[in-house]
């Protein structure tokens, strides 16, 4: 009986060491595609409250959607700026430390 109890638990190890291999290569493979639809649903996510808020608030739906779209926009342009200046920053510095004139 311990025999089979390990050869059990080694089956079970084996088949799911297997699972997460299927699993990681499936998720590498179609990163094009689970990329995109990630980032949407956590930025749908994000972005409900404030809907909700402005339906709360009895403004009709497109225009909450509208504003819901406009506020997503600046916020990611804001984070789009911040990330340029950072790096246009960190390459003057990495040039003056690394390559002196």
């Amino acid at each position: 009986m311990p025999d089979e109890a390990k050869k059990l638990q080694a089956t079970r190890i084996l088949l799911t060491a297997a699972a997460v291999v299927i699993l990681v290569t499936g998720l590498k493979l179609g990163q094009a595609f689970f990329v995109p639809v990630l980032l949407a649903g956590f930025i749908a996510t994000v972005s409900f409250p404030i809907t909700s808020w402005l339906r709360k608030r009895r403004v009709p739906m497109p225009i909450a959607v509208l504003l819901t779209v406009l506020v997503d926009f600046a916020f990611m342009t804001g984070v789009v700026i911040i990330v340029i200046t950072l790096t246009g920053d960190l390459e003057s510095k990495w040039q003056d430390r690394y390559y002196p004139a």
